[in-house]
């Protein structure tokens, strides 16, 4: 049996762009708006167990009753856990690779019970710690879209 020559393989790297709209709903759309125009954010509450829900959510994710009161919570919050990235990642939104090191937290901003991913200004892992205190750096005025990364990072208050 004579032995078959394999055909290489042809990779072609292209990036498809599609633009498109979607609504947010009444409920994204609040808050991402109040980030937008006021930068305030907001969660909402349940009625039945008073879990706040950040992002919020049209209907509670814990006992299912549809929520519709809000809470301002304040920008600054309590750093819960952490991840510093080292390997670099294609970023969906811009179709360019991610700047490393990048650190992503999950935060639980003052006023709420639900944490929020983001990003934190620090990338040193010697000087991260679970329960350091961060604020919201927003994008300045103007320049805010309503997206959530209208809130660039999260800032490390140090003492």
């Amino acid at each position: 049996m004579a032995e078959e020559k394999k055909q290489e393989l042809v990779e072609i790297t292209e990036l498809v762009s599609v633009p498109h709209k979607f609504s947010t709903g009444p409920t994204m759309g609040r808050f991402l708006s109040e980030i937008r125009d006021n930068k305030r954010i907001m969660a909402n509450k349940c009625p039945q167990c008073g879990r706040t829900q950040l992002p919020p959510r049209i209907v509670c994710a814990a006992c299912h009753c549809q929520v519709d009161d809000w809470i301002e919570l304040k920008n600054t919050g309590e750093v819960m856990s952490y991840d510093v990235t080292y390997v670099p990642t294609l970023n969906p939104l811009t179709g360019k690779m991610r700047e490393v090191p990048y650190t992503t937290a999950s935060i639980l901003l003052d006023g709420g019970d639900t944490t929020i991913m983001h990003y934190l200004d620090l990338t040193d892992p010697k000087k991260l710690k679970m329960g350091m205190r961060c604020e919201a750096v927003f994008r300045p005025d103007g320049e805010r879209e309503g997206r959530v990364t209208d809130i660039l990072y999260f800032r490390v208050i140090t003492e």
